[in-house]
């Protein structure tokens, strides 16, 4: 409660003073490409927040958060969107529903609202997606599939011994070439970050029930996006490092979370937080990957097909819940915000 003085000098009626509950914000601090941040960049993203910075650890692009006191929290969670192909972009006319985030229309990823109740020293592991990297051929025409953003109870060490407890996952969009993404605009609806739990059917089926797409990649073609559970073609390989081969699957959330890469960081690329790839070819071939989630997002093959986005997810334990598809429509990356309700 504040007291205030009045112009004539005598006090005023009290009045009570509300304070709002802190929003702890979990961003892709500034990395891009299929593997997350380092410790370093989350130091200096979070360098005003010193709640976070209180709490915090980072391994291999996975933000672990020491729960500072009980309570229960509300969680916004949002994906992030697919690359675009910068020779040729989308542009208002042609994709009117699409928003434009980073000077460009792009599908963008899911937007996932829910509280859940917490307890002082439980660690949460966050995976934050990072958008689908762009390809800047002339011909080509193959972006990858945005990351999916993902929130588990559990340590990181947990997560790498498979024994976490998901809590959100909010599907990332597909990559996007130029055509008239709103004729149909079922070619929109899927390559968004999709609200149910499967991915966006496209050229090839969506995963469901937590798992990466049935298609390895190859090459000469796009890749669907990795899942929970599994990555691109089902794989359960880990790959926890910051290294980024070539010619690779997007990896499951339980196995190292990156997007899959036929480039490296050049081209085309899944974003972090098992996005898939576009294809790696210098000539017209217009495949796109399909985006990360709590299920990968089909790819999409040649012009007239789209991605499909990521699928989203929520802990049955979690109320409150609100899945938008395409909801995040401010940022081309992912992001976590946190806020103690009671």
């Amino acid at each position: 409660m504040t007291i205030r003085m009045n112009p004539h000098g005598s006090f005023a009626t009290p009045s009570i003073f509300v304070v709002e509950p802190q929003i702890l914000t979990f961003t892709n601090a500034q990395a891009v490409g299929p593997a997350g941040p380092t410790l370093v960049q989350c130091q200096t993203a979070y360098a005003s927040d010193a709640t976070i910075l209180a709490s915090l650890a980072v391994n291999n692009g996975y933000q672990s958060f020491t729960i500072p006191e009980t309570g229960i929290y509300q969680f916004s969670v949002a994906g992030a969107a697919g690359g675009i192909w910068l020779f040729s972009p989308m542009s208002t006319a042609t994709a009117a529903l699409a928003p434009t985030l980073d000077g460009y229309k792009r599908l963008p990823g899911a937007l996932l609202v829910g509280t859940y109740s917490l307890t002082a020293g439980q660690v949460i592991t966050m995976v934050v997606g990072q958008c689908g990297g762009d390809d800047d051929n002339d011909a080509a025409n193959c972006p990858g599939g945005g990351g999916g953003t993902f929130v588990t109870l559990g340590t990181y060490a947990q997560v790498v011994a498979r024994i976490d407890t998901l809590l959100f996952a909010a599907g990332g969009g597909a990559g996007s070439g130029y055509q008239p993404l709103d004729t149909p605009v079922d070619l929109y609806t899927v390559g968004i970050g999709q609200s149910t739990t499967s991915g966006g059917n496209s050229t090839e089926l969506g995963g469901i029930n937590g798992n990466g797409t049935v298609t390895l990649p190859t090459a000469s073609n796009s890749a669907g996006g990795g899942g929970y559970l599994t990555g691109s073609g089902l794989t359960t390989t880990p790959d926890f490092s910051y290294t980024i081969p070539t010619n690779s699957a997007a990896v499951a959330f339980r196995y190292g979370a990156k997007g899959g890469s036929f480039t490296g960081l050049t081209r085309g690329y899944g974003g972090f937080g098992c996005g898939g790839p576009g294809a790696n070819t210098a000539s017209s071939d217009d495949d796109k990957g399909g985006g990360g989630g709590y299920s990968g997002g089909g790819y999409g093959f040649d012009a007239n097909a789209q991605g499909g986005g990521g699928g989203s997810y929520a802990n049955p334990s979690v109320t409150g819940i609100s899945i938008t598809a395409g909801g995040n429509v401010t940022s081309k990356h992912g992001y976590v915000l946190i806020q103690k309700m009671e």
